[in-house]
């Protein structure tokens, strides 16, 4: 699982799964980052969906990470995402140091792990570092969250 839920910064465990519409033709695993477009459906979150400010006319707001999985999903098939956005999750992450705590990272596109050498989309937070750590900072664990601005939950609210 690319990324997996482990407990909200608003207290307990793991937020509930909501359903959400799915865009056509779309593959998309459990722990993958989903965005969603204006039309109100649901497809696997790129770099670029995350770039612009979720408040921007167009813009793919970030929902969650899947907890379901969809393969060449028809338009509007159901998929149930973790959504709440004080979920933090325990992910993959490039380049990530003692340091990186509290940075936003870019969502890579081909892997969907955090990366930290990246810029532009923003799109996750760094709550901490997890352990398996390797020396060279390559393929670290982190907590993370979806950076408030970019979260589907904050449209409309500005910076």
């Amino acid at each position: 699982m690319k990324f997996k839920p482990l407990y909200t910064l608003s207290g307990g465990g793991t937020a509930s799964a909501n359903p959400y519409a799915c865009k056509a033709s779309q593959t998309i695993a459990v722990g993958d980052i989903v965005s969603m477009d204006v039309n109100g459906q649901v497809s696997k979150c790129t770099k670029s969906d995350s770039t612009a400010p979720m408040w921007a006319s167009g813009a793919n707001w970030v929902v969650g990470v899947a907890a379901s999985s969809v393969t060449d999903a028809a338009a509007n098939d159901q998929i149930l995402v973790w959504d709440d956005p004080n979920q933090v999750y325990l992910a993959t992450s490039v380049a990530a140091t003692q340091t990186k705590v509290g940075a936003t990272s870019d969502i890579a596109n081909t892997t969907q792990v955090l990366d930290l050498a990246g810029s532009g989309s923003d799109a996750l937070t760094v709550v901490d570092l997890w352990s398996n750590r390797s020396a060279d900072g390559a393929n670290t664990q982190v907590l993370c969250k979806i950076t408030h601005s970019k979260h589907i939950f904050s449209a409309g609210e500005g910076a």
